[in-house]
């Protein structure tokens, strides 16, 4: 099933999964039996509901979403469909956050949308919404060396 330096799960190792946690195997069991980690399962479940509420076809699903936001990322543009979001939020004046999670983008495509195109949000002025963006980058890099420091 998952083959030897494949990152992604499928579909039907997604399917084995939701099966073998209803039948009540460990997590251990389930990543022998499908070909994956222990770590690589347990990341799976805790992002998809956990080991009571999985659901292979939402985990796909949701995958799938998050395929499609880190290539808009890397492309540094957007779909269609997330533009009508993002302009229909900031017409609202939604938070950003909500915006993101609908849209699918990530805090940064979203400041480069709004300096690209000069907007100012309801809510929150331009100015306070670069600040706010800068803070949480800046906690990102606390947390990122942190991270570094433990792993060694």
């Amino acid at each position: 099933m998952g083959a030897k330096g494949s990152f992604e799960i499928s579909l039907e190792e997604r399917k084995s999964i939701e099966k073998l946690v209803s039948l009540g195997w460990t997590i251990g069991a389930i990543a022998s039996s499908i070909g994956r980690s222990h770590s690589g399962v347990k990341l799976e479940l805790k992002r998809n509901g956990g080991r009571h509420n999985y659901n292979a076809l939402k985990a796909q699903e949701a995958h799938a979403a998050a395929r499609r936001a880190r290539t808009a990322h890397k492309q540094k543009g957007f779909t269609s469909e997330q533009l009508q979001i993002i302009k229909e939020g900031l017409d609202r004046g939604d938070p950003y956050t909500q915006i993101m999670e609908r849209s699918g983008v990530t805090i940064y495509m979203l400041k480069q949308y709004v300096k690209r195109n000069g907007i100012v949000a309801k809510k929150m002025n331009y100015a306070s919404f670069i600040e706010r963006i800068e803070a949480i980058e800046s906690q990102i890099e606390i947390i990122l060396d942190l991270i570094k420091e433990l792993s060694k």
